[in-house]
This record gives structure tokens, sequence and C-alpha cells, in this order.
């Protein structure tokens, strides 16, 4: 692996991050606010680091391997996360508090340890915001197009960090590609911003919400989220764009190009508004008829719950916590589905499912016939075979890590059966709240150090589709073999 060259690059991520923590800076300014050294002192840091790893001498072969490009992968998000974490500390939080914000922002996990919102600086506000944008869209995503040394190679950094399976290139150039997502993920946040302040929410909540909602994030300006507006038309709005977020931003690019019977021809999105629609009927039937809410009511939360869920945004208009165990286990069961391949949302995806799904039935079909042939197909798309060992393989690990996760969690304090399994669906999905003592209306404020830190272990995990972080501790990968 080409050291030199991996800290090259790294050394621009810093550079670019340091430029975008200008951002909150200059809003402290704005805003009048005192603490502009908090945000000084990260981009002094950042930058230093960028300029001195940036400017080491490296040999290009025109190529990035494979372990650099994962390498990249994995290096960036730790970097960036830790870096990101400078402004908390300096604002006076814990380390594990402040990497536990940072992480949550960057990998759009929207859980937050913060109890009083309205207490902290708007600065720091939009900085929680801007790590949710940044990291909807992909660090990677974002570099190889601001890096010109990575070239061609790009391909590789973009399979490993775009979400899911779906790593179609929908045109000749991955930089194209990705500058073709970069435009309509940013087209969309312009979009809601607008429709947002003229719904009567001030530029700046418009801005951060905005934000919070394309990235699929979460984060909230208020402990109450969006219910403190009080305003149907903003939950209406943001659940719009919630649900178009939980999407393929590639099938969306192509609807675009080819037509829009592209949508409705594609199995996975289909699938996906089906799953919402039968946890949205599962629950209202539930809560109806467990004296809740009206019927009308019913219908409401429980669509706004299931988007919210399913695209992994994890905001609240009612503390779900209060609603019968049904209600409950299917809002626990939604933290496992995720949104589209290709979304900003976590989970499993809703495609790996439906692969899963039919390769369970191919297989109950084969106890009859042992010599059939399984094909696997998509959207009317063969599923190459090691492709469905692949989704095999990743749905093992994902349950696998979910389990020890639960077990690890229910050894630290004040954490119950029940928290433990929240906390470890919700933080491995990139949901944020979960039930009990990570309820709505509540923070991780309570939670424990170590509790925080597997936390943070979980949310790294899910955002990086586990592959791209466990690959770090094989030993093959830090020996200097031909085979990567």
């Amino acid at each position: 692996m080409n050291v030199k060259l991996v800290m090259y690059i790294l050394g621009k991520v810093c550079l670019a991050f340091g430029i975008s923590l200008m951002l909150p800076f200059i809003a402290a300014f704005y805003f009048n606010e005192k603490q502009t050294v908090e945000f000084l002192l990260p981009i002094a840091i950042s930058l230093l680091l960028g300029i001195f790893m940036s400017r080491m001498k490296v040999e290009y072969r025109g190529h990035l391997s494979l372990r650099e490009g994962l390498a990249l992968v994995g290096f960036s998000w730790l970097l960036v996360c830790f870096l990101g974490a400078l402004p908390y500390l300096f604002f006076g939080f814990d380390f594990s508090s402040s990497l536990f914000e940072s992480i949550s922002g960057f990998t759009t996990t929207g859980a937050t340890s913060i109890n009083d919102l309205e207490a902290i600086p708007s600065s720091l506000i939009l900085w929680r915001s801007l790590t949710q944008w940044f990291g909807g869209l992909g660090i990677i995503l974002i570099f190889i197009t601001l890096v010109p040394q990575v070239g061609s190679s790009g391909e590789r950094l973009f399979t490993a960090e775009l979400h899911g399976e779906s790593t179609e290139r929908i045109m000749p150039r991955i930089k194209t590609t990705v500058y073709a997502i970069s435009i309509a993920y940013m087209t969309a946040t312009f979009i809601l911003t607008l429709i947002l302040c003229v719904l009567n929410m001030t530029l700046f909540e418009a801005v951060n919400y905005a934000m919070t909602t394309i990235s699929t994030g979460g984060f909230c300006m208020q402990k109450d989220g969006i219910a403190h507006f009080n305003s149907t038309a903003v939950e209406v709005v943001i659940l719009l764009f919630m649900l178009f977020s939980g999407g393929n931003y590639v099938l969306y690019y192509k609807a675009y190009k080819e037509g829009f019977k592209k949508l409705w021809q594609d199995t996975e999105l289909m699938a996906y508004i089906g799953v919402i629609l039968f946890f949205t009927c599962a629950m209202a039937i539930n809560l109806f008829y467990s004296n809740y809410y009206r019927l009308s009511e019913s219908l409401y939360y429980s669509f706004f719950q299931s988007v919210s869920t399913i695209t992994t945004t994890g905001y609240y208009l009612q503390n779900y916590n209060g609603w019968p165990e049904f209600s409950r286990f299917c809002i626990l069961l939604m933290m496992f589905v995720g949104g589209c391949a290709g979304s900003t949302a976590g989970g499993i995806k809703v495609a790996r499912l439906l692969i899963m799904f039919k390769l369970s039935w191919a297989e109950l079909k084969r106890t009859l016939h042992p010599r059939m042939v399984i094909d696997i197909k998509l959207s009317g798309n063969h599923i190459a075979p090691n492709m469905v060992i692949s989704i095999s393989r990743f749905f093992f690990f994902y349950i696998a890590i979910f389990v020890f996760a639960t077990l690890f969690l229910s050894l630290t304090d004040k954490l119950g059966m029940l928290d433990s399994i929240g906390i470890a669906a919700s933080c491995l999905a990139n949901i944020g709240p979960a039930f009990d003592i990570v309820a709505p209306f509540s923070s991780y404020a309570d939670v424990s150090a170590g509790a925080k830190l597997i936390s943070c272990l979980l949310m790294l995990l899910g955002r990086l589709e586990i592959f791209s972080l466990l690959i770090f501790l094989n030993p093959d990968f830090w020996r200097g073999t031909k085979n990567w």
C-alpha cells in the first residue's frame, strides 16, 4: 500500500474540512456570539494537519489499489469524525460526548447527548447540521470531486462508499456520476429550504432542517423536534422529503434522463413504498383499537413514524415509547429495514432484504427440485452469484454485530434489556432515537461513556456498511501482498 499517497489525499480532506469549519465560524460573528475561538482552533488544527500531510512527495501510479481505496474510505471517516469532535470539545463537552455528537452527525444517525438544545449557540447548531449534510452525501463522494489525483480510480472509492449494492455507473466517468448525485442532493436541499421559509420558518431554521432532512440525519434544533412548530404543513413537507431521500438517487437520475416510468418499474422502490404502507396500516389499526388516537390521527402518526424510521431520519411527532407493545415492535423491525440502495438512509437496505427473500424462497423450492439452478433477479436484472454471497455475508455480520452489541451494552450501567436492544438497532441503522432511556424527547446524555463509545462504533459500522471498517481487523490488509 502506498502509505504516502493515502496520507497525501487525507491531507486534502483535512484542508477541505478546515474550510468547511469556516461556515459556523462566520455564523458565530453574524450572530454576535462570543464563542469564536472554539471554531478558530479546530480550523487551525485541520489546516495545519492538511498542509503537513498534503506536502508529502508521492509516487502516483495513475490508479488506486483496492487496499488504498478501502484505507481512504475508513481513515477519512475516522479522521473527520475526530476533527469534527473538536468544536464540541472546545465548547466544554467531555470527550465521549464530543466524539458521540460528531460521529452521530457525520454518520447521519441523529442521536444526541445534548439535553438542552436551545441553550447551545446557533453556530454550533449550524455545525451539527452541516456534519449531517456532508455525511449524507458522503465525505468520499465529496473529496473525489476535489482531489484530481484520484482520477478514474475514484470508482474504487465510489463503490466502497455508496450505500447498498446499487453501484451501477449511470454515466461513463465516475466523477461525472458524483457531480450528478451531488447536484440532485444540493437541489433538493435548496428546494426544501425555500418551502420551509414559505411555511414561516426562519431562514436559519429552514436551512438547518433542510440539511438534516435531505441527509436523513434527523438532528433537531429543539428538544421536541418537528412537533415544536405545531404545523401540519411543515410536517407533511418534511415527511415527503424524507420519503424522497430514502429512495435511490441513481434511480432518480435515470428516471430524469429516461422517463419517470423507471420509478414504478423498479422493484426495490415499489417494495420500499409497500413496506412503509404495510407498517403504517399495522400500527394505525393497533393505535386506533387501543384507543390512543382517532382513526385519522392513527394513520397520520403511523405514516410519519414509518417513513421516519425506515428512512432512518429519526424525526418524531409523538412519544412512541408510550405506544402499545405491538406498535413499538413494528418500529423495532423497521429499524432493520432501512431505505433503498443508493440513498442516504442506513439499515440493511430494501434491495438486500429482497434478494435474501428471493434466495430463501429459491432454496425452499430447491428442496423439492435438487437439480434446480437458482437465478436471482431484481427489477429484471440478473444478480450475480458473488453478489448474492456478499449480501448473505453482510446480513450475517449485521445480525451478529447487533446481537453482540446488545450483550455489551447490557453490561453497562443504567441500560436494561429493551434499552440495549433499541440502542444497538438504532445506532447500527443510523436512526438515533430508540426506546425507554433514549426514547423520543430524550437524549443520550444519561448513557454512560462506555455505552456511548460502543454506540459510536456501531454508528460507524452502519454508515460504512460494516466491511469497509472490519477489513482493518484482517492482518492481510496490512501486509504487502500482491493480492490487493
